[in-house]
């Protein structure tokens, strides 16, 4: 930005910066949205056809606004301005999920991780996605498959103790929950977590 200010697409990535600092807890949400606000608002300013930034302003209108509706409208609406999007499908998908629209969900979740097969969070949330439908051998097998290009990912170990949870295999949750404590530098999210599977 610095370089060249009128650059929309590195607002865009400040935007989803900010978006995700808030959904990892690593920021306060009523800090780190209305940043991540103005740098996608900036970016439609710039450039108003960019999926990027539209993708950004719907994870702002699901996750701080509380605007289902709009945050899918506005996800369908970068997905018409760029279908190979892979960010816009994957957190489309997971927004279909948590609206108990499983199935839909897991198609656009399958479609982000055709387009970018090494993303280890795509590929962590399909397993999640898995845990959703309570199909949970093919949850436990998508992480292992993740473990597998990078077994330091906590996210991955995180979803996998909440599968081994569901399971009754406490033992096993709790390895992976103290793995992501771990490999995150002690989240708050996996303590609560493996708080739970100790109860």
């Amino acid at each position: 930005i610095e370089m060249d200010p009128n650059y929309a697409l590195a607002y865009a990535g400040l935007a989803d910066s900010y978006n995700n600092l808030a959904s990892y807890s690593c920021l306060p949400p009523k800090e780190a949205f209305p940043k991540a606000r103005q740098a996608a608002m900036k970016a439609l300013e710039i450039d108003d056809k960019l999926a990027e930034a539209q993708t950004s302003l719907a994870m702002i209108e699901e996750h701080f606004d509380w605007d289902f509706s709009g945050a899918e409208n506005r996800y369908k609406h970068a997905l018409d301005l760029n279908p190979n999007y892979s960010t816009a499908l994957f957190w489309y998908g997971f927004l279909l999920i948590f609206r108990g629209r499983i199935d839909e969900g897991l198609i656009k979740i399958k479609r982000a991780q055709e387009l970018d097969p090494l993303s280890l969070v795509i590929n962590s949330h399909l397993a999640w996605g898995y845990y959703f439908k309570s199909e949970y051998e093919k949850a436990i097998e998508q992480c292992k498959k993740v473990l597998e290009m990078d077994p330091n990912f906590a996210w991955v170990h995180g979803v996998l103790g909440r599968v081994y949870v569901q399971k009754s295999l406490y033992d096993a949750a709790i390895e992976e929950f103290q793995k992501a404590i771990g490999l995150s530098g002690g989240s708050g999210r996996y303590l609560a977590e493996l708080g739970h599977a100790y109860a």
